[in-house]
């Protein structure tokens, strides 16, 4: 659903761009919903990457912190059917909600039917791979770039 589909994308940009740790677990959500509730820990750190309304111009960005997400994260602000709000609510009712949370949120420019995301959201895909892996790292992730090939790295 176009710009549904940053959290993907941030996927694939750090599995090209970082050689990451086996302690280090890269998960498409989708729209699995409460099917994600497995993934969660308390003894855990968790990163999300997602879509969400917040009456910003499009591809902007806003970082939200532990219990800020979900109090920050109400389920109107999602594009999902059933908001991530919701899913962390169920985490923390479960006693799963994670040792350190942090949620990307990206405000979508268009979400219709395709696989092609908005200018405005493609162009923050580098720099949100470069800031979670800087997160990652400073949680102890022995996070390392990736060699470039090709005749520039030669």
């Amino acid at each position: 659903m176009g710009d549904d589909g940053v959290g993907v994308r941030v996927i694939q940009e750090l599995e090209t761009r970082y050689q990451l740790p086996q302690n280090v677990s890269l998960v498409d959500g989708g729209t699995l919903g409460l099917a994600l509730l497995p993934y969660f820990g308390a003894d855990k750190k968790m990163l999300l990457v997602d879509a969400a309304e917040l009456g910003e111009r499009p591809g902007t960005v806003r970082m939200l912190q532990g219990e800020e997400c979900i109090t920050q994260l109400d389920a109107p602000k999602s594009v999902h059917d059933l908001g991530l709000s919701d899913l962390l609510a169920a985490a923390r009712l479960t006693g799963c909600f994670p040792a350190e949370m942090i949620v990307w949120c990206v405000q979508p420019g268009a979400i219709q039917l395709g696989t092609e995301l908005s200018k405005p959201v493609a162009d923050r895909i580098g720099w949100l791979a470069q800031e979670i892996a800087r997160q990652l790292r400073s949680w102890g992730a022995d996070i390392r770039t990736q060699a470039k090939s090709g005749p520039a790295a030669r």
